[in-house]
């Protein structure tokens, strides 16, 4: 039995790490930082259009229909370039509706957090 990554979960991670040291180096994230506003949503929009806010989100709702490995593996990339993002509490929210919530709020919610033009957080 195989316990590594497939070859598309490493792709998944490369992939993210890429966009992270690209787009938010050491500087920027600094300035991020100094700011004080927390998130830079030109990040979360990048995010948005590789798929990322829409991870968990199933198929049939506009997203990539992955699984938590993904999430976590996305996360930890994140987490390792300490990109300033509400992806977690977003991913959480995603999470909650798609498992928990009526069909009808599927229908409302989901789309919109998969596409990252809504921001979800937990409570």
């Amino acid at each position: 039995m195989h316990f590594g990554l497939t070859e598309e979960q490493e792709l998944l991670q490369e992939t993210v790490k890429g966009f992270v040291d690209g787009e938010c180096p050491p500087q920027k994230l600094r300035e991020l930082f100094d700011a004080g506003s927390g998130w830079d949503p030109a990040l979360w929009k990048g995010l948005a259009e590789m798929g990322l806010t829409g991870l968990v989100v199933g198929e049939e709702h506009g997203g990539a229909g992955l699984e938590v490995l993904e999430l976590a593996l996305v996360a930890e990339m994140l987490g390792a370039g300490a990109l300033p993002s509400p992806f977690l509490g977003h991913s959480l929210a995603c999470l909650a509706v798609g498992l928990g919530g009526s069909p009808e709020q599927q229908r409302r919610w989901l789309p919109g957090l998969a596409s990252g033009e809504t921001v979800g957080g937990v409570a």
